[in-house]
């Protein structure tokens, strides 16, 4: 297929991560933590989940 020209270029998407910020905790023994994730939709588009989780022991 290589020979006859009938491959074709794979697009890789990847996430473009423009601001760096650490979150730091307000109080002592309190962990924060966040997940974002982009997620395709049926029609072509796409929608970013984010989930935040505060852990105080």
């Amino acid at each position: 297929m290589k020979e006859n020209g009938l491959l074709i270029k794979v697009k890789h998407k990847k996430a473009c991560r423009t601001i760096q910020k650490k979150i730091k905790p307000n109080r002592a023994r309190e962990i924060l933590g966040i997940d974002m994730t982009k997620v395709y939709t049926r029609d072509g588009g796409f929608a970013y989940y984010v989930v935040v989780v505060v852990v105080i022991d």
